[in-house]
C-alpha cells in the first residue's frame, strides 16, 4: 500500500516552480516532459510504502488453499479471460498483478483490471480469500476493506 504525504509535498520549495512551469502557455514538449519527470521524482520523495506479509498453514484454510490451487493449475489464458472480457470497459478500477512461481521460476505473470466474480472468477476468489484470511489474522492491518475497493 502506498500513500503520499500531501502536506509535506505542498511545503516543498521545489513544487511551486514545477507546477508554474507546467502551466506556462506553449511549453515545448521536451521541457514539459522534463518538468513532469522532475515532478514525478519529487512526488516519489514524499510517497510512503508499507508492506506486510503473512505465513499461512494450509491446514484449516481450505477456501484459500483451493483458490490458490485453482490459479496454480489453470492456464494463464483461462485466468485472464480475454475473450469473455473483450469490450469490457473499466473507468476507475484496481490493477491486480499476480505472479505465480515455482521456486525462483515465474510460471505465470498476470495483469488484470478490477477482477470481479463475473470478469475473472478464479483471480477474484483468490484475492478475496487471501485478503479475508489476512484480515482474520491481522485485524488492525493496512488492508481494511474500506481501502481495497471491496475485495
Amino acid at each position: 500500500m502506498d500513500s503520499i504525504q500531501h502536506t509535506a509535498l505542498r511545503q516543498d520549495p521545489h513544487l511551486a516552480p514545477l507546477v508554474s512551469a507546467l502551466q506556462a502557455p506553449k511549453l515545448p514538449a521536451a521541457e514539459r516532459t522534463s518538468t513532469l519527470l522532475r515532478l514525478a521524482a519529487l512526488q516519489e520523495q514524499y510517497t510512503v510504502y508499507r508492506w506486510d506479509s503473512l505465513r499461512v498453514a494450509t491446514a484449516g484454510h481450505l477456501a484459500f488453499v483451493q483458490a490458490l490451487d485453482s490459479v496454480y493449475k489453470s492456464p494463464a489464458a483461462q485466468l485472464e479471460r480475454a475473450d469473455p472480457n473483450r469490450g469490457r470497459i473499466v473507468l476507475d478500477g484496481t490493477s491486480v498483478h499476480v505472479v505465480v512461481k515455482t521456486g525462483p521460476q515465474i510460471v505465470k505473470n498476470l495483469y488484470v483490471q478490477s477482477p470481479s466474480p463475473a470478469s475473472h472468477p478464479q483471480l477474484y476468489h483468490l484475492l478475496h480469500a487471501a485478503l479475508e484470511l489476512y484480515r482474520q489474522q491481522q485485524p488492525a492491518a493496512i488492508l481494511d476493506q474500506r481501502y481495497t475497493n471491496g475485495y
